[in-house]
């Protein structure tokens, strides 16, 4: 956009050494205070969501998932006992802990994948047989 700066006016600012251009018919400039901040802007801080730097600061990206290659065969320790899964991946916490992606058997030909705590979780080459 090309604002045309009359010449009287133009004259003046080259004698007061500033270049500032006439604004369009019915706007105002922002109300800047002596602190260099402007005025019209809203002092409101907080948020339902808290502070701007308590959200950036619970932004964490996604953790990083270390691909278990190949896959290991482990025990997971349930209620009712031991079940074999197959440990895919480990993901870490958010407190330190580590979980691991485990594809195990929920019902016959019937498999998903779950995260299980590593606490639940023997690798089967540890275990003696018939346990």
């Amino acid at each position: 956009m090309i604002a045309i700066v009359p010449d009287a006016l133009a004259k003046r600012n080259v004698e007061s050494g500033t270049r500032r251009l006439p604004l369009p018919s019915g706007a105002r400039r922002a109300n800047v205070g002596a602190g260099g901040y402007l005025g019209s802007v809203s002092s409101r801080i907080h948020s339902e969501f808290g502070t701007l730097g308590e959200r950036i600061a619970g932004m964490r990206p996604m953790p990083v998932e270390r691909p278990v290659d190949p896959a290991r065969h482990v025990w997971v320790t349930t209620a009712s006992g031991r079940q074999a899964g197959l440990l895919v991946a480990w993901l870490p916490g958010a407190d330190g802990t580590w979980w691991g992606k485990v594809a195990v058997a929920d019902a016959p030909g019937d498999a998903s994948l779950q995260l299980i705590d590593s606490t639940l979780l023997t690798p089967a080459s540890t275990q003696a047989e018939g346990l």
